[in-house]
């Protein structure tokens, strides 16, 4: 084991990797239409969940899509913030 921490110690680190360009707000509105999507599939058996106590099934998938929503409004916001600041930074400092 000391071998281990020896050689890893004196072995030169590589970089770090650049960060990956990706657009969350695409991430987030592909899983708020999966809760709409469960929510019309649930709506459909909404009398079977109904007698068997699980109407709540109903209220989580509309819960979901409404968080899913207003998760997408923010990262399009920080989307949006990130790229006006490329673009100042591209721009170059103003006289």
């Amino acid at each position: 084991m000391a071998g281990r921490r020896a050689r890893a110690a004196t072995s030169a680190r590589r970089p770090d990797p650049e960060p990956m360009e990706v657009d969350e707000s695409v991430v987030v509105a592909i899983g708020t239409a999966a809760w709409f999507v469960a929510w019309a599939v649930l709506l459909v058996f909404h009398g079977r969940l109904e007698d068997n106590g699980n109407e709540w099934y109903l209220w989580t998938a509309a819960a979901g899509f409404g968080l899913g929503c207003w998760g997408w409004w923010l990262t399009r916001r920080r989307v949006e913030a990130r790229r006006a600041g490329r673009r100042r930074r591209a721009a170059g400092p103003t006289p």
